[in-house]
C-alpha cells in the first residue's frame, strides 16, 4: 500500500520541477538569446522484495518468500539546454549582434568569472567599454574592448572595425555538449565539466545589426504546461485514493 503512495508522490514532485521549468521558459519568452530548458525524468531502480520470516521452501525453512518487485517512483534526472537556434530579428543597431551558428559570446562578469551568452544586445558603458548581458564586459581575444563613443562595424568573423581599424576580435566559442551548460540568470551560462572544453566556432558567423529572439514556443510550453497539470492531478488522486484505502484497513482492523 505504502508503496503506491511514495510513488504517487514522487510523480507529484517530478511534475511540479517540471512546472517551474516550463514557467521559467514562458517567463523568458521575450530575453535575446535565452535557450529554453528541457527537464528529463528517469525512474528510481527497482527493488525485488521478500517476506524473510515466511519460507515457501519447506527444505530450506530460512528461505524467504518472494513479494514482487517494487517500484520506488521517478525523479527528476537533469535539466539539459535546448541547442535549437531562435529567429534572428533586424534591429539595425550598430551594437546588436547575433550569432548565426552553435557558438557563444564569451564574457566577463562583475564578479569576475568567464560566462556565455547568445545575447548580443550591447552597450557602451562610461568608460568606453563594450558591454553584454547583465552588465558583463564583452571579451575579444585580447581581453574586454574598449569603444569609447565612435561606432563600430563588426563583420562576419567577428572583427569590430573603427575608421577603417581592426580595434578587437569577438571571442566566439562553441562546446562539444552546450546542452550541459550552467544558467546563470536569463542569458549567461557557465561551463561545465559535462559541456566540454571549450574551442573556436568556426562555423559560426557574426551578424551585426540583428538579436536572436528566445528559442521558446509559447503553445508548444502551454500544451507542456497543460500536460504537467493533469499528470500532477493524476498523481493525487492515486495518492487520495491509497490513502483513502489505508484508512479504511486501519478502521478495520481497530474494529476486529
Amino acid at each position: 500500500m505504502l508503496r503506491g503512495m511514495y510513488a504517487a508522490a514522487s510523480g507529484m514532485l517530478v511534475e511540479s520541477l517540471k512546472a517551474d521549468v516550463v514557467a521559467n521558459n514562458l517567463a523568458n519568452v521575450q530575453t535575446h538569446g535565452f535557450r529554453r530548458q528541457v527537464a528529463s525524468v528517469r525512474s528510481f531502480p527497482e527493488l525485488f522484495l521478500y517476506r524473510i520470516n515466511d519460507s515457501i521452501n519447506p527444505h530450506d525453512p530460512q528461505a524467504p518468500a518472494p513479494v514482487g518487485r517494487l517500484g520506488l517512483g521517478a525523479a527528476l534526472d537533469e535539466l539539459a539546454l535546448s541547442t535549437t537556434p531562435g529567429a534572428l530579428t533586424w534591429t539595425q543597431g550598430a551594437l546588436d549582434v547575433a550569432l548565426d551558428g552553435p557558438g557563444f559570446l564569451v564574457v566577463q562578469t562583475q564578479s569576475g568569472q568567464i560566462a556565455y551568452t547568445r545575447s548580443g544586445k550591447l552597450e557602451v558603458d562610461a568608460e568606453g567599454f563594450l558591454r553584454g548581458p547583465d552588465g558583463a564586459y564583452l571579451l575579444g581575444e585580447e581581453g574586454p574592448i574598449l569603444l569609447g563613443m565612435r561606432e563600430p562595424v563588426i563583420d562576419e568573423a567577428g572583427r569590430v572595425w573603427v575608421e577603417g581599424e581592426v580595434i578587437a576580435v569577438l571571442q566566439v566559442v562553441e562546446f562539444p555538449q552546450p546542452g550541459a551548460l550552467e544558467p546563470l540568470g536569463g542569458r549567461l551560462y557557465l561551463a561545465t565539466a559535462g559541456a566540454g572544453e571549450p574551442a573556436p566556432a568556426e562555423a559560426t558567423r557574426v551578424r551585426q545589426g540583428y538579436l536572436e529572439q528566445a528559442n521558446v514556443n509559447v503553445v508548444r510550453e502551454m500544451v507542456d504546461l497543460i500536460a504537467v497539470q493533469r499528470a500532477y492531478e493524476a498523481n493525487q488522486r492515486m495518492l487520495v485514493a491509497q490513502d483513502e484505502t489505508l484508512g479504511r484497513l486501519i478502521d478495520a482492523a481497530r474494529s476486529t
